[in-house]
């Protein structure tokens, strides 16, 4: 009896820490939304050359730099 008590506890812990792994993997990875946020900013810089932008809805704002 002993030994099945000790056999499903170790199948719990292992279960567990395979969650526990899985989760902290998934919370290291940027989001799908996160990267397309990333991305589009990356391409208003460019798009913008350097200058100031602003996102306006789905709408790119490129500012002129004031002298």
């Amino acid at each position: 009896m002993n030994y099945v008590i000790s056999l499903i506890a170790v199948v719990i812990g292992l279960g567990m820490a395979a969650v526990a792994a899985h989760e902290s993997d998934a919370a290291a990875e940027p989001t799908e939304l996160q990267q397309a946020h990333h991305s589009r900013d990356f391409a208003a810089r460019r798009a913008c050359e350097g200058k100031p932008f602003e996102w306006q809805g789905d709408v790119l704002v490129c500012f002129k730099e004031q002298p």
